[in-house]
């Protein structure tokens, strides 16, 4: 079984919270064209095994709301946890192989999207070169950290992270329940680490691997990617964390294509919101 967890807080917004949660079941009922990426994601996930879904319409805090789904797919009965945007998606072949790839020694399993607006990829590698292969030939590169538009996590994985982290990120939640903060943002050395940078770091400093999907098509924000391409996009740059990743940053420098390399991903979303607010 797969436990499947997405946010609509931006469609919460428009419609209000329940209604927001109906609208989406609606549209999982009745997927096309004009649904939410994610809808025709989770549709094409609902294929392929028995889906437990989750969905957040209310919570703007995303490393809240991520955590909070991680704890969800951590009680659940299912092998792999799957988390979703609302605004992206990928071909069933491609959610395949990202469930194949989970299920078969993976731990994080991130397929690669494009950053809005940007010729650049949400993910850091160590390397352009597959280091590992599915039996179909899918090709995995390990990664060093990334955005978890599209991600899986494998049962192994979970219970890793839970037992490596409870109590020293245990929080009690709004609802009285006891959660683990796996998404906390971080500052380290005079940098913000954002929610899915700091829970890669977690998982990398948990003795996990991080994987990239080198073969399928993902979306987002309507930006497709042939996910071959990859080693010839700049990805995400100097966010390499050492395993404490506590005491020590970037100690360890993921690859990047030599091209595109003034300005940080960081630094170009700034300038979009600057652009933005005019």
């Amino acid at each position: 079984m797969i436990f499947v967890s997405t946010m609509i807080y931006a469609l919460g917004k428009i419609l209000g919270f329940e209604a927001a949660v109906s609208q989406f079941h609606w549209q999982l009922k009745n997927p096309g064209p004009s649904s939410l990426p994610a809808v025709r994601a989770i549709a094409r996930l609902k294929e392929l095994d028995d889906v437990q879904l989750m969905v957040d319409p209310a919570c703007t805090s995303i490393a809240k709301a991520r955590s909070r789904a991680f704890y969800a797919a951590a009680m659940s009965t299912a092998d792999v946890w799957v988390s979703i945007d609302d605004d992206s998606e990928a071909t069933a072949d491609t959610l395949d192989l990202m469930l194949k790839a989970a299920r078969s020694g993976g731990d994080l399993v991130l397929a690669p999207c494009r950053l809005r607006g940007q010729e650049r990829i949400n993910v850091a590698l160590y390397t352009i070169e597959a280091e590992r292969e599915l039996l179909d030939g899918a090709r995995l590169v390990r990664a060093h950290a990334g955005g978890l538009s599209i991600a899986a996590l494998g049962r192994r994985a979970m219970n890793t992270l839970a037992a490596a982290y409870s109590p020293d990120l245990s929080f009690t939640d709004h609802d009285g329940v006891e959660r683990l903060a796996l998404f906390a943002e971080e500052i380290i050395g005079g940098r913000w680490f954002g929610e899915d940078v700091s829970f890669c770091a977690r998982v990398t400093a948990a003795g996990l691997v991080i994987e990239a999907l080198a073969t399928g098509v993902t979306s987002h924000d309507g930006q497709g990617l042939l996910l071959n391409e990859i080693r010839t996009l700049p990805g995400l740059e100097a966010i390499g964390v050492a395993t404490d990743f506590r005491r020590e940053l970037c100690r360890l420098k993921p690859y990047t294509a030599p091209a595109v390399r003034d300005a940080s991903a960081a630094e170009l979303l700034i300038h979009s919101e600057l652009d933005s607010a005019r």
